[in-house]
């Protein structure tokens, strides 16, 4: 498996980026989400994460005769993505390589993330489960998408929110995609989040200490270490007791987090999860030649929506719904390549 140089090295870049070191920094340190090694996705369970799964929904392929959306099964969707198509995982943490590269046993494949620690538990798993092995790329998405040519599908799962420039990292990924290509894109909504932002905003000043000290050269930096290591496992400790200390409403509203250390600090003590509009990014998107065919969240009033096809009406009434705060989920968006920036 190869592993490519890290774009972020300051032999690589002039200027890195003390936005994206940071987040480099707390990803070696949290590798996301990591869950065991032995545990394999089944991919019956995952067919609208499939790149053939967008195809169609982007109207490249048909769906069998008498069957519906809902009926597709994975021989379907591995039917409407050639096993010659590539795919590009942006942000990919530690299991997406293993859940995309069970999904499609034989595409070509690359997967991008700033932590080379989670790059290699990612390969660690693929490894494991004895599977094809994947590109993985140790850099930040813009430098690497630049380089490494066009692909035909491309996931982006809560990435844009932890960029120093979201609108430049999906212009890029527009300009990396093939026409009639398929971009699955996910965003938190403005409300989703909210209870998650006000606990990170208590570590604001220790994530400001850090600043000065993204370097492992620096004698402090281990200090600094030990302080998020400490504020990680007291966050730790809060979630085991929510169950026992807090209302079954207010327990409930934290139990996706699970009971991984990884996950905690993600949700509670990640350093840049900034809000995002999603009336601005499909705004974005449309510019760049990104036609949406589907979307799907969970209104606190309207319950799921979810469109595939004739996306205006509906489509009014998710930005309308997310700009009241009332969009409780985060926002699955499929766009696909149709026009040139």
């Amino acid at each position: 498996m190869r592993t490519v140089e890290n774009s972020l090295s300051p032999s690589k870049t002039q200027a890195p980026s003390l936005f994206l070191e940071r987040m480099q920094f707390f990803y070696e340190l949290f590798p996301y989400p990591n869950r065991p090694i032995f545990l394999k996705p089944n991919p019956k369970g995952s067919i609208d994460a499939h790149a053939g799964f967008a195809q169609i929904l982007a109207g490249n392929s048909e769906i069998p005769a008498g069957s519906r959306i809902d009926d597709l099964q994975l021989r379907d969707v591995r039917h409407a993505f050639s096993i010659n198509k590539r795919i590009a995982l942006v942000g990919c943490g530690t299991d997406e390589p293993l859940l995309f590269r069970t999904l499609h046993p034989h595409n070509p494949m690359v997967a991008i993330d700033l932590s080379h620690r989670s790059l290699l538990r990612a390969e660690r798993k693929i490894r494991w489960h004895q599977l094809k092995p994947v590109t993985l790329v140790h850099g930040d998405a813009e430098t690497v998408l630049k380089r490494e040519g066009l692909f035909d599908h491309i996931q982006c799962f809560g990435v844009l929110h932890h960029q120093p420039h979201p609108k430049k990292l999906l212009k890029t990924m527009a300009e990396s995609m093939n026409s009639g290509g398929t971009l699955r894109l996910m965003i938190y909504s403005s409300n989703g989040r909210r209870l998650e932002r006000g606990l990170q905003k208590k570590f604001n000043a220790l994530w400001r200490d850090i600043l000065p000290h993204v370097s492992e050269q620096q004698p402090s930096s281990k200090m600094i270490k030990l302080k998020i290591t400490w504020a990680s496992l007291k966050l730790l400790c809060w979630r085991l007791l929510l169950p026992v200390a807090a209302s079954s409403a207010k327990s409930g509203r934290f139990r996706y987090i699970g009971l991984s250390r990884a996950r905690v600090a993600d949700a509670l003590l990640h350093p840049s999860d900034h809000a995002l509009s999603l009336r601005d990014t499909l705004t974005w998107a449309g510019k760049y030649g990104l036609r949406l065919v589907s979307f799907r969240a969970k209104s606190y009033d309207l319950g799921w929506m979810e469109a595939h096809t004739h996306l205006q009406t509906p489509l009014q009434t998710l930005v309308a719904e997310e700009e009241r705060g009332n969009i409780s989920t985060n926002i699955v968006l499929v766009f696909q390549k149709v026009g040139s920036i």
